[in-house]
């Protein structure tokens, strides 16, 4: 079966080790940027918050970094009190267009939604803590912009152009308590290449002499093209 490349998926995908989630064998532009923007986060991040959260009382198994946790997946309110691990950032794909730019050169439009997540609180830490926030966004545009810390990550993962387009604050109501989860929604557009054959490209090239004649031996007039293909 011939293999393929799909930015830097490979169709049909590389075997994984057994039980182990998906996505880096079949989405793995996805996995690095969860990789990445959980760790700039967190270098950037965790010494505000540490001094921000010192005194959460039962809340201080939250108060370790400002990121623990990236998921590949859509975030359900409703399964909040059984598998989420707060504070963390999801992302996932929410559509794609296509554009073939050459026979063998596919290009891919992708809308990705994100969301940053922090743990249940109320009022009054919300107002301590709620602005890591804004903090978030402006580390991973930021980080976007300069295309990585020191290592160009979008190449690695075979990104060729990345942005951070619109955010949204709001909250995740908590539903066995009254406290609530502070929220950022954000949507990310991301342009993938994709190369279904990547042996196809010829190497012949074809060289074309470009006269403005009357006639052929003529003198040169404006206006009139011929073409001749040796």
């Amino acid at each position: 079966m011939t293999t393929t490349t799909y930015a830097t998926a490979l169709n049909p995908p590389t075997v994984g080790a057994p039980y182990v989630s998906l996505l880096a064998t079949c989405d793995p532009t996805l996995s690095g940027l969860l990789t990445a923007f959980q760790t700039v986060i967190n270098a950037k991040l965790t010494a505000a918050w540490a001094a921000a959260t010192q005194d959460w009382g039962e809340l201080a198994a939250y108060g370790q970094v400002p990121c623990k946790e990236a998921y590949g997946h859509i975030l359900d309110p409703e399964v909040a009190l059984r598998t989420w691990t707060w504070p963390c950032l999801a992302l996932w794909r929410e559509s794609e267009t296509w554009e073939q730019r050459t026979a063998v050169y596919d290009h891919a439009t992708v809308k990705l939604s994100g969301l940053y997540v922090m743990p249940p609180m109320t009022v009054e830490y919300l107002a301590r803590l709620g602005h890591v926030r804004p903090a978030v966004v402006r580390c991973l545009r930021d980080y976007i912009e300069r295309h990585g810390d020191g290592t160009d990550f979008l190449s690695t993962l075979g990104i060729e152009e990345l942005w951070l387009t619109e955010v949204q604050y709001g909250d995740f109501q908590n539903l066995d308590t009254t406290l609530a989860h502070p929220v950022c929604a954000m949507t990310f557009v991301l342009k993938e290449r994709r190369m279904p054959n990547t042996t196809g490209l010829g190497t012949a090239s074809m060289v074309a002499d470009i006269d403005l004649q009357d006639e052929a031996g003529g003198s040169q007039v404006a206006g009139f093209v011929e073409i001749s293909e040796p």
